[in-house]
């Protein structure tokens, strides 16, 4: 849910960067959590929202 949202908030990519801690923590937890699609799917949203809004920020930086 927090990297979905991370598309709609204006900086988004602190969105993601809580979203990809969130799927790591719950992937290398082995207590009560499971690994399952959804925390899978929410980690590579993540990580793709955060390169994304990287790849933008140096396109403006270079003044693309």
């Amino acid at each position: 849910m927090l990297s979905l949202l991370g598309w709609i908030l204006p900086y988004g990519e602190v969105m993601s960067v809580l979203a990809l801690a969130a799927g790591a923590i719950s992937v290398f937890t082995d207590r009560q959590y499971r690994l399952d699609g959804l925390v899978i799917a929410g980690a590579c949203i993540a990580a793709l929202q955060l390169l994304f809004g990287l790849l933008l920020f140096t396109m403006d930086l270079a003044g693309h």
